[in-house]
């Protein structure tokens, strides 16, 4: 139960349930902008703590997906927000398994408007959801 598996889990989650709505940027893996609206996956990780004692263990660590959503600029708010409704929905209170000892489970979901159209070709909206990962650990 790793990083890597945590990021295999929470990609896969977000994935299945975004599918073809937009070309999605993951990092560090090749991607070419395209000239129509596109989404950027970004996963932070934060701290981590034991969250208890004895033979089998729990740690648990703290951590936030964000989800940046590109439109053209001029193009006003609509399909911006509806993309964001979308990667809301696919993250809000969700609670997943990874390997074998392991959940990850959302909280709800925030849009924040970033930057302006004026910037850029591309009117841009956050889409953040925090999420804890816990996992068992036996001696």
């Amino acid at each position: 139960m790793s990083w890597a598996d945590e990021r295999r889990a929470i990609e896969t989650l977000f994935g299945t349930a975004w599918g073809t709505t937009t070309p999605v940027q993951y990092d560090n893996v090749e991607f070419r902008q395209p000239t129509t609206a596109w989404a950027r996956f970004t996963i932070l990780d934060g701290q981590g703590q034991q969250i208890s004692l004895g033979s089998t263990a729990y740690h648990r660590w703290a951590g936030v997906v964000v989800v940046s959503i590109f439109v053209p600029a001029q193009t006003g708010t609509a399909t911006a927000r509806g993309y964001a409704d979308t990667a809301a929905e696919a993250l809000r209170r969700v609670v997943t398994s990874y390997g074998s000892s392991g959940t990850i489970e959302f909280g709800t979901p925030y849009m924040e408007r970033v930057g302006g159209e004026t910037e850029t070709d591309w009117f841009q909206i956050n889409v953040t959801c925090p999420f804890r990962r816990t996992r068992q650990h036996t001696d």
